[in-house]
């Protein structure tokens, strides 16, 4: 049955454009008796129903379009105290478990593989605690990311090198490689002609490695043969010969479908 849209009158200055960037933002927004709409800028002791009668759009959709984070329940302090209250009796009288059920854990596991999006609030928070534990108040820059890069080339991987006091994390920089193509790019050239025991030990082989192992493959090296000849381990050459063979098992079949189709 479809949803009977109901118009509200829209207060002067409404819908906002604008996202929340910071946790301060977002904790004075929820800090209010009754939550601000921000699309009409009428208040409400909760906005569930309300986005979806008065604007058609469900509780994810507005937290998507204004940076607000997806696990708070959009509801002023006054609703969420009442529901508290009830939760707590409750608990107390045995009818709600004091722990959550195994079924209940398993349901949130499952939704954690489906996560969505960070959101700028989270980001930010992440990037300014991790600036926090390097003294800092700086972001990062491109000099810095340079000097990643440089200790690197030594023959360090990068969670050695992310361990350093005066660097960012190891996941700042996977997150600066995904957003800097260029940069990605050389890290991928200088990361490929660093020794294999590197690579292994960052686990993390390149495409020369790839290369070297199915050419002696080629020419008749057996795994044993081809582990000795590049100092590795033979169950890493398994391996690698395993996924090549899959990748190319798989490109075959799309080859082979896109030609049916």
């Amino acid at each position: 049955m479809a949803v009977k849209i109901r118009k509200v009158k829209k207060r002067r200055g409404f819908p906002v454009k604008m996202k929340f960037s910071t946790k301060e933002e977002v904790n004075a927004y929820f800090d209010e008796e009754k939550l601000l709409c921000l699309y009409c800028g009428n208040r409400y002791e909760a906005l569930f129903k309300h986005l979806q009668i008065s604007h058609d759009i469900t509780p994810d959709e507005y937290r998507k379009e204004f940076g607000l984070p997806w696990r708070i329940g959009l509801a002023g302090t006054r609703l969420k105290k009442k529901l508290r209250k009830i939760m707590n009796g409750q608990r107390k009288e045995g009818i709600l478990p004091m722990r959550p059920s195994e079924e209940h854990m398993k349901k949130l596991r499952k939704s954690i593989k489906n996560r969505r999006p960070s959101t700028d609030v989270a980001k930010n928070s992440w990037h300014r605690r991790g600036l926090e534990a390097h003294g800092r108040t700086e972001p990062w820059g491109a000099t810095d990311f340079e000097e990643y890069l440089r200790r690197i080339r030594t023959g360090r991987t990068l969670t050695e090198v992310g361990k350093d006091d005066d660097m960012p994390s190891r996941e700042v920089f996977d997150e600066y490689l995904r957003t800097n193509l260029a940069f990605r790019e050389k890290f991928e050239r200088a990361w490929d002609m660093l020794p294999f025991s590197v690579q292994i030990r960052g686990n993390r082989l390149g495409l020369r490695f790839e290369r070297e192992v199915m050419d002696l493959k080629k020419r008749g090296f057996t795994s044993v043969r081809i582990a000795k000849v590049l100092n590795v381990s033979e169950s890493v050459i398994r391996g690698r010969i395993s996924n090549i063979c899959k990748d190319k098992g798989r490109a075959k079949v799309k080859r082979i479908k896109s030609v049916i189709e």
